[in-house]
């Protein structure tokens, strides 16, 4: 039992303290907030019209908000999704060209699913889920 109050004190207050509950709860906190990340595998996009070798569009999602996404192997876009809604559109330029990758999250029972449809010059280009 752990007092509370201290000695002396009226009425003191005492709990059951159970110190491998206790190690395991704070090891399973740091493990549940520990950095992660999920990657997207590539896609390839080629625009309308185009013969040029197909763009390789992949991403990354770190601590469930961080995006990163990259083209032909260089980052474009890294920024964050709302903590709170998981939402968020995401721009940058590539090659010229506007690209936007808009991101929502839907959460399940135990997990919790991020998708960002990546867009150049308002034409879809990739669906990224992770």
């Amino acid at each position: 039992m752990v007092d509370l109050i201290g000695p002396g004190a009226a009425p003191s207050l005492k709990l059951p303290f159970n110190g491998r509950l206790m190690t395991g709860t704070a090891l399973l906190l740091a493990l549940s907030i520990s950095s992660c990340s999920t990657v997207a595998p590539s896609q390839g996009y080629r625009s309308a019209g185009s013969t040029a070798a197909p763009w390789q569009i992949s991403g990354e999602l770190f601590d469930f908000t961080n995006v990163k996404i990259s083209i032909n192997g260089s980052r474009e876009i890294d920024g964050r999704v709302s903590l709170l809604s998981g939402e968020g559109a995401l721009h940058s330029i590539y090659g010229g060209k506007q690209v936007m990758a808009s991101c929502s999250t839907s959460s399940g029972l135990m997990t919790a699913a991020t998708k960002c449809i990546v867009f150049v010059e308002n034409e879809r280009a990739a669906t990224l889920s992770f």
